[in-house]
């Protein structure tokens, strides 16, 4: 809600301290095949993520922050099955990193693989093991806060890191061929 968020970051302006910083993190999930892709479901995925991230671009512009980090998913690249929404959603965080970058502006948009014990994933466990199964193992909180902590003290500027766990020949035997293109 672009108003409401506009009137949190004026009382922000008003605070003793300046806003440094932004982290945006936002997940809806309504998976299903693209040829039934309905656009109610495609708004739902879509909106927390893209108008979010513009939101806060927008809004904070002229401010001069330190991070503005958002949260992707490693779907984006990887491109997880019947996850389209979900995708494109990621992929425009990226390009929007990428964007503000190129513009002299702080961005990092990390493509998060799973979280074990907590996050959106951790709550399904058929969904950890299913990406389990192709080579993608859950990250457990100590793994994913010390690459979010690597990441902002490197002051990194490549927009959008992919944080996942990753077994090479699992995800080899998942994909049938993609060792063409991991190689």
């Amino acid at each position: 809600d672009e108003a409401q968020l506009s009137r949190v970051l004026a009382k922000t302006a008003q605070a003793s301290h300046p806003l440094r910083g932004i982290f945006h993190s936002a997940v809806v999930i309504d998976d299903g095949a693209l040829l039934g892709l309905r656009p109610e479901s495609l708004h739902r995925v879509v909106a927390p993520k893209v108008l979010g991230a513009l939101h806060l671009h927008r809004l904070t512009a002229t401010q001069e922050l330190d991070y503005f980090v958002s949260y992707s998913s490693a779907a984006s690249a990887l491109s997880n099955p019947g996850q389209s929404s979900y995708c494109a959603a990621n992929a425009f965080l990226e390009s929007l990193a990428e964007s503000r970058v190129s513009q002299g502006q702080p961005a990092l948009s990390i493509g998060w693989g799973s979280w074990a014990k907590i996050g959106r994933a951790a709550m399904w466990a058929e969904l950890q093991q299913r990406l389990a199964a192709r080579g993608l193992p859950s990250l457990s909180p100590e793994e994913g806060w010390a690459a979010l902590a690597r990441l902002l003290e490197s002051g990194s500027t490549s927009c959008c890191p992919i944080v996942t766990g990753f077994d090479v020949e699992t995800w080899l035997q998942a994909t049938n061929g993609a060792r063409a293109t991991l190689l």
